[in-house]
This record gives C-alpha cells, sequence and structure tokens, in this order.
C-alpha cells in the first residue's frame, strides 16, 4: 500500500474517531497532522499502531509514539468548572461549591484549587492530583458570616483557569415563637355556663413549630390545646371552654399561655338569673260606682325577675274570676297598666272585694257600688212679703230653693201674681243637697186694691201666699199727737191696724222709727 492510500485510509479512521467522540484530548488532536506526517513517512505498521493507541486511549503508548518521533507534549493543564452549591445558605452555614477539574494537558500534575468569595479571597484551597486527560470533583467550603448577607460571586480557579457563579446568603431564621392574642370571651357568664374563649396564636418566627397552648384560671391551668402546629408567620384561632358550674360567682382572672408569651383578661360569673316574677299593684278604681254603671280597676304589673316572662293576669271581683288578661309578656325590669272593667248592673248597692292576680302575686281592695242617684228637685218655700203693699210700691218676696235631689241642676224660678208670671230668677244652680235664698220683686203699679195670691214655682215645685194690695192710707203723722210726736199710744194703734193689714209693714218701721228718736213730725192740716 502506497503513501496515499495509507494516509487515505488512517485519515479515514482519524476522523470516525473524531467523529464519535473518541478523541478526548484536545492537545493530542492539535498534534494529529504532525504525527501523522511524521508517521506516514515511516512504515505502515507504526501507522497502524499509533492509531490503535489513540482510538483505544492508551495515552501513555501515545506519549511513548510522540517521544520516539520527537512531537513535542503540553504540561498538566487543569481547566475548572463549577457543578453544583448548596446555595442559598443562611449565615454562619457553611457553604459548599462543588467544581469540576480536568487535566487537559499531555503530562500528569498536581495543582491547587482555591476559593474566592466576594472581596475574600483563597478561603479554602484543595489539592488535586491528576493524571492527563483525567478529571475529578473537589468540594471547597466557607462558613458563611452575618456580613456576607445577600448575594456574593464565587470564584474557583487553579493556576490555568477559573470558573464563577453567584450564590445567596440569607438572614438567620428567628425559632419558632408562638404570641397569643384574647380575642372574645363570652364574659359576664351565668353561673353553671359554659366561657367561651377566642384566642389568636401567631408563629411570630421563621421556623415551624409545634407548642402546646393552655388555659388558665386564677392562676390554675384548666384546660390545655395541645400539639398546636404553625409554619413561620402563620396564625390560627383557637376557642376555649370552661365549665363554670364548680365556680362562685365573682371576678376571676383568665389566662391564655403559651411557652413564649401569654395574655390575660378579667372575666365575670354572676349569680343565676331570677325566674320571671309578676307583681301587681292596684293604682286607681272609680269607687264608689253607682250601681249599673261600669266600675274599671287600673293595675300596674312589673317583672321583677331577671328573665322575660309571659303569663295571665286575672281579675276577680268577690272572689270569682270575671276576666283574664291572657299572654302578658313583660321583660326583665319593665312593666305595663291595665284596665279591667266590671258591669254592676247586676248586683246590690254594698262594699265589694275585688282582686287582681299574677302566678306570683296578687293584690285587692274594696271598692263601693251605690245606688242610683235621685235627680235634681228644686223645692220652694216663700220665706217672707213686704204684704200689705201700697199700690203702686214694689212687692218683695223672699224665697228659699231647695234641691232635694243628689244631682246638680239648673233650673228658672218664677214669680206668679195672680196667675201670671211677672218675674224670673234665671239659672239658679244647685248642688244636691245644696238651697240658696233670694228675692223676687213685682212692682204693683195699676192693680186693684185687694188680696191676691202669690206663687213661686221651679220645674219641681211651687209654694204661694196671700197679699194685699192697699191704698196710700195713713201716714206716721196719723199716729202723732198734737205735738207731731210718736208716743206710746201712737205705736200701739200703728202695730193694730198692721196686725189687720190696715197699714203696711213699711209705715209701721217709719212710725217706730220716729217713736224710738223722737223726732216729730209733719202735721198736715186737713
Amino acid at each position: 500500500m502506497d503513501g496515499n492510500s495509507v494516509e487515505g485510509s488512517y485519515a479515514s479512521i482519524w476522523f470516525d474517531i473524531v467523529d464519535t467522540g473518541h478523541a478526548e484530548d484536545e492537545s493530542l488532536e492539535k498534534s494529529y497532522n504532525t504525527v501523522f506526517n511524521t508517521v506516514m513517512d515511516n512504515n505502515a505498521q507504526d501507522m497502524y499502531d499509533f492509531w490503535a493507541q489513540w482510538e483505544h486511549g492508551n495515552r501513555e503508548e501515545l506519549r511513548q509514539t510522540y517521544s520516539r518521533y520527537g512531537i513535542p507534549v503540553t504540561p498538566a493543564t487543569f481547566d475548572v468548572s463549577i457543578a453544583e452549591t448548596n446555595s442559598p445558605v443562611v449565615a454562619g452555614e457553611t457553604v459548599e461549591i462543588t467544581a469540576e477539574v480536568g487535566n487537559i494537558g499531555d503530562a500528569p500534575g498536581k495543582k491547587s484549587i482555591a476559593l474566592d468569595v466576594g472581596s475574600k479571597t483563597n478561603v479554602d484551597t484543595q489539592t488535586a492530583s491528576l493524571a492527563s486527560g483525567e478529571s475529578e470533583k473537589v468540594t471547597l467550603t466557607y462558613e458563611t458570616e452575618e456580613n456576607d448577607i445577600g448575594k456574593q460571586e464565587v470564584v474557583v480557579h487553579s493556576a490555568n483557569g477559573s470558573a464563577s457563579t453567584t450564590i445567596n446568603v440569607t438572614e438567620p431564621s428567628t425559632p419558632a415563637s408562638f404570641d397569643v392574642t384574647i380575642d372574645d370571651t363570652t364574659s359576664p357568664v351565668i353561673a353553671g355556663n359554659s366561657l367561651d374563649m377566642t384566642v389568636t396564636v401567631t408563629n411570630t418566627g421563621d421556623l415551624q413549630g409545634v407548642k402546646d397552648i393552655k388555659l388558665l384560671v386564677n392562676g390554675s391551668v384548666v384546660t390545655v390545646e395541645e400539639d398546636v402546629t404553625l409554619a413561620g408567620g402563620a396564625n390560627t384561632t383557637l376557642t376555649f371552654n370552661y365549665d363554670t358550674s364548680d365556680i362562685d360567682p365573682g371576678k376571676y382572672d383568665v389566662e391564655v399561655r403559651s411557652i413564649n408569651d401569654s395574655a390575660s383578661t378579667t372575666i365575670n360569673v354572676t349569680e343565676p338569673p331570677t325566674p320571671a316574677t309578676f307583681n301587681v299593684t292596684v293604682d286607681d278604681t272609680i269607687s264608689p260606682v253607682t250601681a249599673g254603671n261600669s266600675l274599671d280597676v287600673t293595675a300596674t304589673v312589673t317583672n321583677t325577675g331577671d328573665l322575660q316572662g309571659v303569663q295571665d293576669i286575672e281579675f276577680l271581683f268577690n272572689g270569682s274570676i270575671d276576666t283574664i288578661e291572657k299572654n302578658v309578656t313583660l321583660a326583665d325590669g319593665a312593666n305595663t297598666t291595665l284596665t279591667f272593667t266590671y258591669d254592676t248592673s247586676d248586683i246590690d248597692p254594698g262594699k265589694y272585694d275585688v282582686e287582681i292576680r299574677s302566678a306570683n302575686d296578687s293584690t285587692s281592695t274594696t271598692i263601693n257600688v251605690t245606688e242610683s242617684p235621685t235627680p235634681a228637685a228644686f223645692d220652694v218655700t216663700v220665706v217672707d212679703t213686704t204684704s200689705p203693699v201700697t199700690t203702686g210700691d214694689a212687692l218683695n218676696v223672699t224665697t228659699t230653693v231647695t234641691n232635694t235631689g243628689d244631682l246638680e241642676d239648673i233650673q228658672d224660678i218664677k214669680l206668679l201674681f195672680n196667675g201670671s208670671v211677672v218675674t224670673v230668677e234665671e239659672n239658679v244652680t244647685l248642688a244636691g243637697g245644696s238651697h240658696t235664698t233670694f228675692t223676687l220683686t213685682h212692682t204693683t203699679g195699676g192693680v186693684d186694691l185687694g188680696k191676691y195670691e202669690i206663687v213661686v214655682r221651679s220645674a219641681n215645685d211651687s209654694a204661694s201666699t196671700a197679699i194685699n194690695v192697699i191704698d196710700d192710707g195713713p201716714s206716721v203723722a196719723d199716729y202723732a199727737n198734737e205735738n207731731g210726736v210718736v208716743n206710746m199710744d201712737g205705736l200701739r194703734s200703728a202695730i193694730d191696724d198692721w196686725r189687720t193689714d190696715d197699714t203696711s209693714i213699711n209705715l209701721l218701721r217709719n212710725v217706730i222709727d220716729h217713736w224710738r228718736t223722737g223726732e216729730p213730725v209733719e202735721l198736715i192740716d186737713p
């Protein structure tokens, strides 16, 4: 086989090796042309041995071949790349950088692999020993500090090359810490009922935690919510229930406690409420009431208990239930006014007991049913008159009017002279049993001399008497002596004439006045 055919044959093999990835050593590949040309000038067996060594990766034999033909060999060259990190890390933790280190030189070697973090150089160093073409992973570490917090560039380098990446150093995580807050309670709570308390528990730390939450009453643990689990920053709401059956009414300190925090408040346990109690009082009646009229009784009903209640309220007359006010509803402390009406048409006048009754209380009073009142009746009496009256003078009639009934009334009182109404006293008003006295006056001018009947009349009654109308008749001078003085004889004569209606009362009064004073009267010649 000539050189060209050998070169073509092994050249084809070479390219097959390169294309299939068998040629892994770049430095050897670069020397291909030199080796090929040199070997090709010798014999085919050397050419075959070269390719066999190349294809099977026998690097040491290749180097011997290189040496035999005087081909130069590159020194150990350590290439680095970063394979992985454990970023992010918390400040204070160790960051680990794993680097892939390979010897791409022709010669074996031993080199230092160093780590830089930020501005800090050579924070860790490892030594790698690699034959030509070999590689291994090297892990470099660095204990981070508080001033490393943030993003940091890390560089892994050998004497021949370097590789970099960015890591993240985070703030240290705070441990789980359970804060507690009391949101609400059902205080005040009635003794014997359950006290309910709503609590919010918040994990203010960065890490998940599991803790017990306790409820204490007056310093003693009464309830435990076990194994409350919260992620960092999370919260939950708990409800504690405490039975107050075994404690006395009063104020108590309650506390909710975690291992990290506590919150407290005061609750009030109250006496059990008194049931609804309806007390009744009679406020008013219209007693006395006239038989036949309605009796009204007003009562107040008050709920003196602590709870709302519904009861029937009974009205009893003389021991028997007459009326029931059903389903009277009152809130605690409230009151209402009720009016009961009783018809007295079917009972006799007299005194009766009335009672108002609830389920809890009763009250009673006595009422008086009276006879029906008699209507007003105006009786009249003629007390006095000025008869005899001289014709033309005024006749005065003194009258007393009495209301003998039970009711007040207003009437006109009339004076009749000789059968005709001559004077009216209008709108005489009298309450039952009362009376009044007044004077009715009538002028007798134009009336014939003589005796007349006068009548005083009301709507219910009348009274009459006789009066005498006389002429001018005697004067005071007729009863005086020759000196114009009325002496005892003249006075007796005037009295006798008055008794026989021969003189008027007015003239008699004048005669008496002159007799008493001794004043002389003017005598008139006949």
